[in-house]
């Protein structure tokens, strides 16, 4: 019986410290980033409704859903969006994020043969919210 409660407690003090690596807290660019590529990945889909949802507290007090699938521009001709901690610059002193996503869009006309594909930078604000502990997309 001891034996194998060493064996355990081997096992346990071995993967802790591993654990603890798995579980370490993301950063406030990782967290904006994740939830920025989340947001870009419902538009891509159509998804207003899910889009809607990153929007502040605050913004969807004053906006409605309809409100807002009324003034979004691009659906459609959005193919792909990505976004990295490293194109997310967070302030020290205040709760905001700019993150920078890479939007991958794709036009077609009846008169050209092939599609035009671009890509482009598109900055957006992030706030956190305390009440609701929360990263929120700020529209311009």
């Amino acid at each position: 019986m001891n034996a194998v409660k060493t064996i355990a407690l081997i096992a346990v003090a071995t993967l802790l410290p591993a654990g603890c690596a798995i579980f370490t807290p993301a950063t406030n660019s990782e967290i904006v980033a994740q939830r920025a590529q989340q947001r870009w990945d419902r538009l891509i889909e159509g998804d207003l409704k899910g889009a809607y949802e990153y929007l502040s507290p605050a913004t969807r007090e004053i906006k409605t859903l309809q409100h807002y699938t009324r003034e979004v521009r691009g659906l459609g001709i959005w193919k792909a969006a990505t976004i990295t901690p490293d194109a997310v610059v967070c302030e020290k002193e205040q709760p905001l994020c700019v993150a920078t996503v890479q939007v991958t869009t794709e036009i077609k006309h009846p008169r050209i043969p092939e599609a035009i594909t671009g890509s482009s930078p598109v900055e957006e604000k992030w706030l956190y919210d305390e009440k609701s502990q929360n990263w929120w997309y700020i529209p311009k």
